[in-house]
């Protein structure tokens, strides 16, 4: 009785409000940085993200964002997070910690539902569907797809700063330091190139065997760094071009299946 529910728009606000000592922090570019431990990287090597047991970050660059960052958690079951020195049994890259994902099977979620959600400050619309059947008492299908479109938050909501003022400069008004950055820029958290976000899952469980297969699409827009003041504007790249932020599109697609037997 007079509850207030609470709806988180990503698995980064989850973590952030149930995991203790846990943190995130823009850093110069590309996606929030995940910390844990006292131990936060803006290469993000230093945790390992798992779906199903499967390790699912980009070695590269950008972590596990694809899996972080969108609003379409439907498909997920549990969440489970090691912090403690025991992430190192987990493999390499896991010195800050380990994040668990159990995705649905067909014996964990039986029926079909529609939802549909609509975000505002961080704005997104999203779209979900779920169908599970169970087959016979050890075996399971289960199909999930999520689809989102995020213009993210607005210059108001969500203002931007620069720590450091600079005279007007490649035709920018003067940036006050504490102020607001005096230029039209990208909503925060906006989805990059205009694309939609999407996610789907499908898996087939029988007794120790399971097969799944799954595909991920995330990617946002960055807001500008000081360069926009610091650099010089070439001549021949416009205003609206020079404050844009990187952009980035991450698409994943993983087929996994295990087969468990007690020996």
């Amino acid at each position: 009785k007079g509850g207030i529910a609470l709806v988180v728009t990503r698995m980064d606000r989850i973590l952030e409000i149930y995991v203790p000592n846990m943190q995130f922090i823009d850093h110069h570019h590309l996606q929030a940085h995940l910390g844990m431990r006292g131990v936060i990287s803006d290469r993000e090597d230093k945790y390992l993200f798992q779906v199903n047991g499967r390790t699912m970050n980009n070695r590269m660059l950008m972590g596990a964002d694809n899996e972080r960052a969108i609003p379409l958690l439907g498909d997920i079951q549990s969440v489970s997070v090691v912090r403690g020195p025991a992430s190192a049994t987990h493999g390499a890259g896991a010195v800050a910690g380990v994040i668990g994902l159990q995705t649905y099977t067909g014996l964990t979620f039986q029926g079909f539902d529609v939802r549909v959600r609509q975000g505002v400050v961080d704005q997104y619309t999203a779209g979900e569907l779920r169908f599970g059947k169970k087959l016979n008492e050890t075996s399971g299908l289960f199909a999930y797809y999520g689809i989102a479109d995020q213009p993210g938050a607005s210059s108001e909501d969500a203002p931007y700063f620069i720590g450091r003022s600079y005279p007007a400069r490649n035709g920018l008004d003067p940036n006050v330091a504490g102020q607001p950055v005096p230029a039209p820029l990208p909503s925060y958290n906006q989805q990059a190139f205009g694309d939609l976000r999407h996610k789907a899952h499908v898996s087939y469980v029988n007794g120790p065997f399971e097969i799944w297969a799954r595909f991920v699409q995330d990617g946002h827009q960055d807001r500008p760094m000081r360069e926009i003041y610091a650099a010089t504007r070439p001549e021949a790249l416009s205003l609206d071009k020079w404050i844009r932020g990187r952009q980035f599109l991450s698409r994943q697609s993983t087929i996994a299946a295990t087969l468990k037997k007690d020996l």
